[in-house]
Parts: structure tokens; C-alpha cells; sequence
């Protein structure tokens, strides 16, 4: 009987390894980024920040595109052309590298200033608050942080649990403070897990939405339609959630609600 006790908690903690082993495997694939096709990435990103530290904007934004072309996905990459092409007066092209570098380092003090300085006189709408929320949510942390730190509460919620089925005998014996310092691990490894995961996939979905910005200015009308009635300006950097499309026309919707269609070419995603 010993034995065959023994045995399952042997078995449990095998799963629970094997289902530990499996998490930051998918972690990686849902998150992984592309293969760079570039030999030497950061020599063309110092020559990138030296033109623009020289005023050579165009120089500058060329090369920073030639690696966003290639594949080299970085915050800072992202950041720096968006600065790049708001000093080239393409505010709406800025804004969207400015959100595209807020999904890889959302919590970077100068690129919300600069995005902030970016959306000035762009007329969004104003959001209602459980917009502002998920905002704040998705906002705190990237989808690559919060899967590894989701991997390593899970790893450590793992080896409690395998101690737990493994020597269950001292564990229980233990009494007094230490049995609530156990306890009150356990239930706190359990917490932060399921906070950061919850975290990951409310991200993971809000980022996995058509999330786009206006690249030039349009006309939104009421159907899809040039000769439809018309609705409001669309501002160019203004971000927006497309909901339908049609041929040629979107249907998006901005921050404070508002419908349309407009021409997809206006748009980019993020």
C-alpha cells in the first residue's frame, strides 16, 4: 500500500513537471518574434542614431525603416523612429511607432511624454472610463514580461506542490507560525501566477484586436461609400479599432465610441 502511494505521488509530480516544462514553450510560440535578415543590426542602428543626432532625419529614418523591414523588432527601435518621423512632420506614422514601442516597453517614461506631446491637438474623443481601465491594465507590463514572469511563479508553485505530494508527512507536522508562513507561500505563489497570466492574455487579446492610426486625415462617412453622408474628420495620428471591412472601406471605431466607414489606405496597423 506504501509503495502504490508512493507511486501516484510519483506520477502527480511527473505531470506536474511535464505541464510546468510545456508553459514557456508556449509562451514562446505565441510571443516569439521573426529571424533577422541583417548580418550586423546594431552597426546600422548606431549609424541610424548618429545621422539623427546630426539632424539627417531622412538618413536616419531610412535606416531605421531598413531595419524594421528586416525584421529587428526592439522598443527602442520602434521609439526612435517614431521621433524620427515626427521631426519629419509625419505625425501620424510617429504615433504609430510610438504604439508599437508601447507594446514592447509600455512603462518607458519618455516615450509616453513624446506620444503624449504627439497627440496634441488630435481630436480622439474622450474615453469612458472602462476604456481607460483596460487601458491601464494592458499598459503595465509587456506580453514578453508577463510571460516569463507567469513561467517562474508557475515553476515556483510547482516545486511546493511537488514537495507537498512528495513529503507530505513533515509538512503536516508543522505547526504554529511556520505552518501559516507554508500556507500563506502557497496561496501567495498562487495569486501572483494567476495575476500574471490573466494579465498576459487580457493583453494578448486587447493587442490581438485590429488596433490602427491614422496615417493622413480622411473624411468618415456613415456607409462605405464616397458619395455616403459625411460624420466626422478623422485627425491624422488618430488610433482607432477596426470592426468590419468591405472592399476598400473599414469600419472603425474611435475612443469615444464613434462609428464609420473610411478608406483603409488612411490607416496602418499597429
Amino acid at each position: 500500500m506504501g509503495n502504490s502511494n508512493r507511486f501516484k505521488r510519483v506520477l502527480k509530480a511527473g505531470i506536474l513537471v511535464l505541464i510546468f516544462l510545456s508553459f514557456p514553450i508556449l509562451g514562446r510560440t505565441a510571443f516569439g518574434s521573426p529571424d533577422l535578415n541583417l548580418s550586423n543590426p546594431e552597426a546600422i542602428f548606431k549609424e541610424a542614431n548618429s545621422a539623427y543626432q546630426q539632424g539627417d532625419f531622412t538618413k536616419a529614418v531610412g535606416l531605421y525603416q531598413q531595419l524594421y523591414d528586416d525584421g529587428y523588432l526592439s522598443g527602442n527601435l520602434f521609439y526612435n523612429l517614431g521621433n524620427t518621423y515626427v521631426k519629419l512632420g509625419a505625425r501620424g506614422r510617429g504615433i504609430l511607432f510610438y504604439e508599437r514601442a508601447k507594446r514592447l516597453i509600455p512603462q518607458d517614461a519618455d516615450l509616453k511624454a513624446n506620444l503624449n506631446y504627439a497627440l496634441t491637438d488630435v481630436q480622439e474623443g474622450v474615453p469612458n472610463w472602462k476604456q481607460e481601465f483596460l487601458k491601464f491594465l494592458t499598459g503595465l507590463a509587456s506580453i514578453e514580461w508577463l510571460a516569463i514572469s507567469s513561467s517562474v511563479w508557475f515553476f515556483i508553485l510547482t516545486i511546493l506542490v511537488i514537495l507537498w505530494l512528495l513529503k507530505p508527512g513533515p509538512l503536516k507536522t508543522v505547526e504554529g507560525n511556520l505552518r501559516k508562513w507554508w500556507i500563506g507561500l502557497v496561496i501567495g505563489c498562487v495569486i501572483i501566477f494567476l495575476t500574471c497570466s490573466s494579465l498576459g492574455i487580457l493583453t494578448y487579446w486587447d493587442q490581438s484586436r485590429d488596433h490602427a492610426v491614422a496615417v493622413r486625415g480622411e473624411e468618415v462617412r456613415f456607409e462605405p461609400s464616397p458619395s455616403a453622408t459625411l460624420y466626422y474628420h478623422l485627425d491624422e495620428g488618430t488610433r482607432v479599432l477596426i470592426l468590419e471591412e468591405r472592399d476598400h472601406w473599414v469600419m472603425i471605431k474611435r475612443v469615444d465610441g464613434k462609428r464609420g466607414w473610411v478608406n483603409k489606405d488612411c490607416l496602418e496597423l499597429i
